[in-house]
Order: C-alpha cells, then sequence, then structure tokens
C-alpha cells in the first residue's frame, strides 16, 4: 500500500513556558486597548517578552508524539511582535533530545542554536508577524521526549531593534 505522509503540529503558548533561572524571558499578559463589543469581554492574552539588552530565553517541555517520523526536520514557526517600529530581532532556538531509557535528563543539553536571522521588525508596533526556522534534530524520535528553546540573541551584531521583541506563540511542525 501507498503510506501518506502529512504535517503535524504541536501547539506551544506563552503559559506553558518554563522559564529558565538565568536569563528568562518575562511571561506578561495583555489586555486589548479597544473597545469591548456589547456583552463581550476584552480580549486578553499572554506574551513572552525579550529585551534588546540580554540574551532571553524561554524553554517548552515536548513529549514526541507516536506518529513523528524522522524524514525530514522539524520546522518551528513563531508569532511575534516587536515594540520598536525599526531595526532587526534575530530569533533563535533548539531542541534537546532525550532518549527514553537512555538519556538522564538532568543532564541533557540543546544539540544547536538555530538562528531565524536577522529579521525586520513590523513596521507598525503590535502588528503581527510570522517567522520559521528549520531545527536541528539528531536522535529525536517517536514517543520520545525533548526540550525546546525559543530565545533572542540580543547580542548578535544584526539584532538592531532597541526595545522588546515579544513571542505570541509558536507551532512546532514535523512530518507524520
Amino acid at each position: 500500500g501507498v503510506e501518506l505522509m502529512a504535517t503535524s503540529r504541536i501547539v506551544l503558548t506563552p503559559e506553558v513556558a518554563v522559564l529558565p533561572t538565568s536569563n528568562p524571558a518575562t511571561l506578561t499578559k495583555v489586555t486589548s486597548s479597544a473597545t469591548a463589543t456589547t456583552n463581550t469581554p476584552k480580549p486578553t492574552y499572554n506574551k513572552l517578552e525579550y529585551n534588546d539588552s540580554t540574551d532571553k530565553h524561554a524553554i517548552f517541555n515536548l513529549p514526541i508524539p507516536a506518529d513523528y517520523l524522522s524524514t525530514a526536520a522539524p520546522v518551528l514557526k513563531i508569532w511575534w511582535t516587536a515594540a520598536p517600529t525599526s531595526g532587526n530581532v534575530v530569533w533563535i532556538a533548539g531542541l534537546g533530545v532525550v532518549v527514553v531509557g537512555t538519556t538522564d535528563f538532568d543532564a541533557s543539553t540543546f544539540l544547536a542554536a538555530d538562528s531565524f536571522g536577522a529579521i525586520a521588525v513590523p513596521g507598525t508596533a503590535g502588528i503581527v508577524k510570522t517567522s520559521s526556522v528549520t531545527l536541528t534534530a539528531t536522535g529525536l524520535v517517536a514517543a520520545g521526549f525533548a526540550s525546546l528553546f525559543i530565545g533572542r540573541d540580543a547580542d548578535a551584531g544584526t539584532d538592531t531593534a532597541v526595545g522588546n521583541a515579544e513571542l505570541l506563540g509558536a507551532v512546532l511542525e514535523y512530518t507524520s
């Protein structure tokens, strides 16, 4: 028979992030400044803020689904915005693979810091933008476990946006 492959997704929201002890992104709640529609609340959402002076990170711990196929590296897609209206942000991300039954979780490390490159901020504060990066995934297997970090490489020479970059959410796409 013919085996069909598909793209599956793991949704990552700011409130499920583990904030590292050293240089964590800042989790904040935002309520819309618009007037609420009759009989509705104002939209409210969480975001992770990454400042322009220090490399900041947030970590997401992920059980890898049993339908994961390692035929193609996973892609991380992020939804973000920025307070500044000019300059570039350098987002980075990486996986730390934990081999079930083999890897000491307390001694795991990240495989790489995969860079999105220098990405121009939206020209208007608060406008949402999407960006993607293919992740290094050596050793990632179905029914395994991984940690994923998302960070801002604030000290990269090409990160020129002065002010916070704000992560609204992310999706890890993989072949299944």
